[in-house]
């Protein structure tokens, strides 16, 4: 007769329905969500920790280092603005929050999240000024689901990078004011960035779109549509960024 009697086993059993398979498949959910259906992204610049000259007894720096800019998928609320006066001065002051999916970030990017870090949103810069993560997986304690990253926006100078964006929109603003927009001149002026401006015909384009591994690092402006676009060239009038032989469309479209 078969031996019916019951063991211990070495270790409890996962929750049911609530292990790491279905943690797996939550995570690709979301991460198909954010990437391939709400698309919004974010440009972050993590501080380069080993190059920044921090004071020794306060821990503060005045002029810091970043490492190369991330391109991160997040969701993006704008919180508005508020005013302040105080006797004579006036002062407004824009709010954004940026919630994160903390495994996309750190298993898959190896990017961690800190106040203090910029990100580039809508051509504009933004400092990270409060993190939380109010969110667990299935109520487990060990799960953290989202990181929760209040921003401000940084004010002039404060950020050392060029906004390269908003530099490009004056340019087209004050082109038009004396009478349109000369493609030799707008080039001229994306040379300082390595930017080119590429037709959806053109032969260097149709390079790129059969090559991307040997652009990395380069970015792009696509002024017209191929007849027959392909991912994820499907829009003029953006700029197109390579991140390790992956293009990926500016959250802005800038016409000239």
């Amino acid at each position: 007769m078969a031996d019916n009697r019951w063991s211990l086993p070495n270790s409890p059993p996962p929750p049911l329905f609530l292990g790491r398979k279905e943690r797996n498949y939550v995570k690709q959910l979301n991460d198909e969500i954010n990437e391939r259906v709400v698309g919004q992204t974010v440009i972050y610049y993590p501080i380069d920790l080993n190059t920044t000259n921090f004071h020794v007894l306060y821990g503060e720096a005045i002029n810091k280092t970043f490492l190369p800019p991330v391109r991160i998928y997040a969701l993006v609320a704008w919180d508005g603005e508020e005013t302040s006066t105080d006797i004579s001065v006036l002062d407004k002051v824009a709010k954004i929050t940026i919630n994160f999916h903390r495994r996309r970030l750190t298993e898959d990017q190896d990017l961690f999240v800190r106040e203090g870090d910029f990100v580039l949103y809508a051509a504009r810069f933004w400092e990270i000024t409060k993190l939380t993560e109010p969110r667990l997986l299935f109520g487990q304690q060990e799960h953290k689901f989202e990181i929760k990253a209040d921003c401000l926006r940084a004010r002039d100078g404060l950020f050392p990078e060029p906004d390269i964006l908003g530099e490009i929109q004056q340019f087209i603003i004050d082109s038009e004011n004396n009478g349109g927009v000369n493609q030799q001149q707008m080039q001229q002026a994306l040379n300082a960035y390595d930017i080119v401006i590429v037709g959806g015909t053109d032969a260097a384009f149709l390079d790129m779109v059969a090559n991307p591994a040997a652009y990395t690092g380069r970015i792009i402006y696509l002024a017209t549509l191929n007849p027959s676009p392909v991912a994820p060239f499907f829009q003029a009038g953006k700029f197109y960024f390579n991140e390790n032989g992956v293009w990926s469309p500016s959250s802005i479209l800038v016409q000239f």
